[in-house]
């Protein structure tokens, strides 16, 4: 009797563990490697793809888990956050970012 009360006071999972995706950029930047969620909002999604560098910084920020980016200002660093990356690689990182996570299987 005991046991069947405990089986009915248990509580559920939390949900399914977010998803990642681990990706590599294109050959100029070559070695540059990170590792995202794979599951994220529509919004975020959004915010990705606005063109607005202040709106992408946040989303980025937000979604990569790690990277090994180097500092724009400094090659021998590893970039504390993508306000330090190369401006230029940011389109590149979301591209292949989403490419890689469209590339998934379904769940």
């Amino acid at each position: 009797m005991t046991s069947t009360l405990r089986a009915l006071k248990r509580k559920p999972a939390k949900g399914v563990a977010r998803r990642t995706v681990t990706f590599t950029m294109p050959p100029f930047y070559e070695g540059w490697e990170a590792t995202a969620y794979a599951d994220f909002k529509a919004g975020t999604v959004a915010d990705l793809t606005s063109g607005e560098l202040d709106r992408v910084l946040r989303a980025l920020d937000k979604v990569v888990i790690s990277h090994n980016f180097p500092d724009a200002d400094d090659d021998s660093l590893i970039a504390a956050s993508f306000t330090d990356v190369d401006m230029d690689a940011l389109n590149v990182v979301v591209d292949t970012m989403l490419d890689a996570i469209a590339k998934l299987p379904k769940r």
